[in-house]
């Protein structure tokens, strides 16, 4: 080790004096600012909140939530992505008064802080301006993409008398907002307060689901109309929560996706499913295909493709056992990485199926460019058969669709030996639902499928 006295001396670095100076204020700006928008952050709006909010006056603190933007940047790419949160960032500010501050607090997060607005109608007016704004799309590199924006407001001193309360109350509301759909613009409310803290509740106890062993999966058969044999299952996700109450996915799974504890719940559920699959051919039951839905975040964040290959050599279970549920959302997202993971799946001989088919969008182009195997017609349009002309003909039309890009066709919900009779009459192929079974334990389904010596 080099004594002290021989190391060097500390190099001092003078600058003149109005060069430091600048760099001082340079310093100060990037301390203040983000780094892409320029617009003030977190710590600067917070010194503009606490400098406002002195004596009688009133002031809203506006979240924004830009929707879809994550989607869109995925689709683009990260520098286009860049260049629509500018856009979006330039828009805001053309709607706003000099005394008014638009804040980027980070990904796609701004903050905007109206000062002393005359009532709250004024600050109602103001997010129906920035909503008429957004309402026209924005262009990157040729392309139009559409924002939708949603709006949360909070009030001082009514919702909190610091910065973080205030803000905390206007992100309870554009949750909320978000929450009802597109283009919503609402302040805070007491029940608003409430129904985050049992959301929170909620979201604690379903984080503990997994590991405590609380999920379980019901399974429906899928018959075949020709034979009448059980050729697949659905596997149904089911929580037993802490109370002992079981809960269906419709209580659930919405707060398990704005959570991301989709990803960790669908690893789960593939798996649960393959084991299950195999533990009923090792007790001598005839191969079944076993459906397991997806969720788009699985695409985005859950590397799904291994989380498929895991599952199925983990329990011995052939790829084409398995039959994996799609919503059109995740195929419309049309991003390179969704395809490349699709046929990916496809490749290893996994069977995909196009979910809820009929409610979602009208562009059928993703049916050609990807191998599909199955059309699962939506239960609303199933229900209606043989009382509502319209369903018929669209239930019609979704098996001649099917059947002439050579996918097979299934219609959930099938109540009644009527619809079932309709549904024959139209070429369907499949069919599951109430007439035939209840969603059921493994070991019931089990019972049944023997009875029926399937």
């Amino acid at each position: 080790m080099m004594p002290a006295a021989a190391l060097p001396a500390p190099v001092s670095v003078s600058l003149p004096i109005p060069e430091a100076a600048a760099l001082q204020r340079r310093l100060d700006f990037l301390l203040h600012h983000d780094a892409l928008t320029c617009l003030p952050n977190r710590a600067r709006m917070r010194q503009c909140f606490e400098r406002a909010a002195v004596g009688d006056v009133r002031l809203a603190l506006m979240a924004l939530d830009l929707l879809e933007f994550l989607p869109a940047r995925d689709n683009i790419g990260h520098e286009a992505g860049e260049q629509l949160l500018l856009q979006a960032a330039e828009r805001l500010q053309a709607c706003l008064r000099g005394s008014d501050v638009l804040g980027h607090l980070g990904g796609s997060e701004f903050v905007i802080l109206l000062a002393d607005p005359a009532s709250a109608d004024a600050a109602q007016q103001v997010g129906t301006a920035l909503q008429h704004a957004f309402a026209e799309p924005f262009l990157i590199d040729g392309l139009a993409i559409t924002l939708p924006l949603c709006i949360g407001i909070g009030l001082f001193p009514d919702d909190g008398h610091a910065f973080d309360e205030v803000q905390r109350a206007a992100r309870i509301a554009v949750a909320h907002a978000a929450d009802n759909g597109r283009d919503h613009c609402i302040f805070c409310t007491a029940q608003m307060r409430r129904d985050t803290a049992q959301r929170l509740r909620l979201q604690a106890q379903l984080r503990g689901a997994v590991v405590n062993r609380e999920l379980l999966l019901h399974y429906q058969p899928q018959i075949a109309i020709g034979s009448g044999r059980v050729v697949g299952v659905e596997a149904l996700l089911r929580w037993r929560r802490p109370d002992g109450v079981l809960a269906y996915p419709g209580s659930f799974i919405s707060l398990a996706e704005r959570s991301g504890l989709i990803v960790p719940m669908g690893v789960w559920v593939l798996n649960e499913a393959c084991r299950q699959a195999r533990a009923w051919e090792d007790s001598g039951l005839p191969a079944l295909t076993v459906a397991v839905n997806l969720s788009a975040l699985q695409f985005r964040f859950g590397n799904i493709v291994a989380t498929v290959t895991d599952a199925l050599e983990r329990h011995s279970l052939p790829a084409a056992r398995l039959e994996l549920e799609l919503t059109e959302s995740i195929l419309l997202h049309d991003s390179e990485s969704v395809n490349a993971s699709l046929q990916a799946l496809k490749a290893m001989g996994v069977a995909l199926s196009i979910d809820d088919f009929g409610t979602g969008y009208s562009n059928l182009s993703y049916l050609k460019s990807l191998a599909v195997d199955k059309l699962k017609i939506d239960q609303s349009f199933v229900r209606g058969l043989g009382e509502d002309a319209g369903n018929s003909a669209i239930v019609k039309a979704i098996v001649q669709l099917g059947h002439t890009l050579q996918l097979s066709v299934l219609a959930e919900g099938v109540e009644s030996a009527q619809q079932l009779a309709l549904l024959e009459s139209f070429g369907c192929d499949e069919v599951q639902g109430y007439l035939f079974s209840k969603p059921m334990e493994a070991a019931r389904l089990a019972g049944l499928l023997s009875a029926r010596q399937v």
